[in-house]
């Protein structure tokens, strides 16, 4: 059986990165011929309203500050994070796809925020508020991200008829954050009547005589939370679901807890490593 594996691996492996060129062939339809679409891929990558990384890591855009002071202490770190991710991505004609944000792009943000790291070692309150700022923005994109199952957005594409790549990256209307705050609007008003959706878009001018006319679908049917528990909260839970209720109730306090203590264990470590550095400095002033 091992050897049956091996050898279809093997057929396989020399049909698809043959010497006639499969690997690139089956590549090249995905690939962009415009070193114009390039450049401006390597924009989109970060700033695109739609899939932009900024937009849903706003804490990122501290890494347009960081890298450059970055590149002189964790050259590696910073050359990786901008360099070689970004230039790759931006050969395809669309970096991104259906999916929450730019997936394509998360192997990056660890590298970047190491960058912000580098750049500043230390957080100082006063002059690190843009940054807590921009990270409380992200919180709430990160929720709104997690409160639903990325793929309802797919769902009601597909269902309105424009489930396109161009239209779902580029089309504000289905902006994925934006959207997912409107159903959770419509879930905590407890609508009762249709909700349409996605308007009519905007002919220019006018439409063509073929044009066939816009779908709408009733976004109540897409509004329901991802979580178990919110969506049963008060919903009858008898046997097992009652008990993996309460499990989930029991892990989101004790997660809390403990979250609370390594915050509070953390900043109390920093204030002790600071005196402790001061002291030395101190030490070292008066020895000289």
């Amino acid at each position: 059986m091992i050897g049956i594996v091996w050898v279809a691996g093997a057929l396989g492996r020399n049909l698809y990165w043959g010497p006639r060129g499969g690997g690139f062939n089956s590549m090249r339809v995905w690939l962009t011929d415009s070193p114009v679409l390039y450049f401006s891929n390597i924009i989109g990558i970060f700033g695109s309203p739609n899939k932009g990384l900024f937009v849903y890591a706003p804490a990122l855009l501290a890494s347009i500050y960081a890298i450059p002071r970055a590149l002189l202490t964790n050259r590696h770190t910073a050359v990786f994070a901008t360099g070689g991710t970004v230039a790759f991505l931006s050969l395809l004609n669309s970096p991104s796809d259906e999916v929450w944000g730019s997936r394509y792009m998360h192997v990056v943000i660890a590298p970047l925020l190491v960058c912000i790291g580098a750049a500043w070692p230390r957080f100082e309150w006063r002059k690190h508020v843009p940054l807590a700022a921009l990270a409380m923005v992200g919180l709430v994109v990160s929720f709104l991200g997690a409160f639903y199952y990325y793929g309802v957005l797919d769902f009601a594409t597909k269902k309105a008829g424009q489930n396109t790549l161009e239209w779902i990256t580029g089309d504000y209307e289905w902006n994925h954050v934006q959207f997912n705050a409107r159903l959770l609007r419509i879930w905590f008003s407890g609508a009762t009547t249709p909700v349409p959706w996605p308007p009519e878009h905007i002919w220019v001018w006018t439409p063509p005589p073929t044009a066939q006319p816009w779908q709408t679908l009733d976004l109540r049917d897409f509004c329901q939370p991802r979580s178990f528990m919110v969506r049963f909260w008060n919903a009858p839970k008898p046997g097992l679901v009652l008990t993996l209720f309460r499990m989930y109730v029991t892990s989101l306090v004790l997660g809390l807890v403990f979250l609370t203590w390594v915050v509070l264990r953390t900043l109390t470590e920093h204030r002790i490593a600071t005196a402790r550095e001061l002291a030395a400095v101190g030490d070292s002033a008066g020895n000289s």
